[in-house]
């Protein structure tokens, strides 16, 4: 169980957590009680889809089967999708991560190609794409899941860094915070969402299992971890910088600190580390799609390196890392982590119906709805309006 435990913790806490400082600056101290809120729906569905796999375990090996068991070929067309939906949007974000990160290191660098001008973002994204392409060419998940560990280990180095800059630089812990901003609630509950999601993943670590029965405590456990990182994190960074706290906390590091260094140049690597793991599934999905014959080993690198174009490309034009990252919140999770676990419960606990729990699916549906559609509404409106 221990280690299940661990590939649950590894797997939540990612490059969003990064953002959690922000996400409570545009919210106030009441997006606390959001945070809360969205922990408990996210780890609710986490229970029913859970409670859908119980006994179905030979029939459900993966996200895309369970939609499957629920509603034919259909619902594993559309649950695949939107699981791989998600992992792609995620693995622009880190290039974006890396290209903010770098531009503040390095202001007003310009590389030229002839005529071509490569400055400032777009050229650390190029950089950043050509120092993973090296990842590619590895499809063992062994390999990839203890990259990925390297890459947790690095965003605790930022914790650490980020509590060390507020205890020794000139910000220390000031009263800057405000209680309340109501034009930044639903931005923030999408930046929220980001990093209670990853229920795809469920099936295969409920099938990694020897003893299923323990899957609930698992479950809560992890949800419990992830929670205490999560705060610390979010409240840490808001009580620190306060309304200047930036999109990325690492963005806020004074360059002249030890710390922030380490911090800086610790957070160039975890997109490094993390962007094969989230790549792979999306690669693997479309190659088991494809005839017989062409499921070869340069087929699968070629797939691989097309998609790294793609991510680059998207990476070079998107503007802002929060920004993305609140898409994925709102648009991604809300469909993988809290409309489609309903939606399949509803489905195979069909006779369980107008009773407190028939009651409960529906309210995290229109939940989920409303989260979805507001924070799709006001990152495209800030985004329009060029606000990051």
């Amino acid at each position: 169980m221990d280690k299940t435990i661990k590939a649950h913790v590894l797997f939540f806490v990612g490059v969003g957590i990064l953002t959690l400082p922000y996400a409570l600056s545009i919210a106030g101290w009441l997006g606390l009680l959001l945070f809360i809120a969205v922990a408990m729906v996210c780890c609710r569905t986490a229970l029913l889809l859970e409670r859908c796999m119980r006994g179905n375990e030979s029939d459900v090996q993966s996200y895309g089967d369970m939609g499957y068991k629920a509603f034919g070929r259909s619902g594993k067309i559309v649950a695949s999708l939107i699981g791989s939906t998600e992992l792609y949007l995620s693995s622009i974000s880190l290039l974006l991560l890396v290209s903010e990160n770098l531009n503040y290191l390095f202001p007003h660098t310009v590389f030229y190609l002839g005529h071509l001008k490569l400055g400032e973002k777009k050229l650390f994204t190029v950089c950043t794409a050509l120092v993973m392409l090296p990842t590619l060419f590895s499809t063992n998940v062994t390999k990839l899941s203890f990259i990925s560990g390297l890459g947790t280990l690095g965003i605790f180095v930022i914790i650490l860094a980020m509590l060390w800059v507020g205890g020794t630089s000139g910000y220390g812990f000031q009263d800057r915070a405000k209680v309340v901003s109501w034009k930044g609630i639903s931005i923030s509950t999408s930046l929220f969402l980001t990093c209670f999601g990853g229920h795809s993943v469920l099936p295969t670590l409920y099938n990694s299992m020897q003893n299923k029965q323990q899957f609930t405590k698992v479950l809560l456990l992890s949800f419990s971890c992830n929670s205490i990182v999560y705060l610390i994190v979010a409240v840490g960074g808001y009580l620190i910088f306060g309304g200047e706290t930036c999109p990325q906390i690492t963005l806020n590091f004074p360059k002249q600190e030890l710390g922030s260094k380490i911090a800086l140049y610790t957070s160039l690597v975890i997109p490094l580390s993390r962007y094969p793991l989230l790549i792979s599934p999306v690669a693997d999905a479309i190659e088991d799609g494809l005839p017989k014959q062409y499921k070869k080993q340069l087929i699968c690198i070629v797939i691989r390196f097309i998609l790294l174009i793609i991510t680059t490309l998207i990476a070079c034009f998107f503007p802002y890392f929060e920004s993305l990252m609140a898409i994925v919140g709102s648009f991604s999770v809300v469909l993988t982590s809290l409309l489609f676990p309903c939606c399949c419960y509803l489905k195979l606990r069909g006779g369980e119906k107008f009773n407190v729990k028939f009651i409960e699916m529906l309210g995290i549906i229109v939940f989920g709805i409303m989260t979805g559609v507001t924070g799709l509404y006001f990152v495209v409106f800030d985004l329009v309006h060029g606000a990051g």
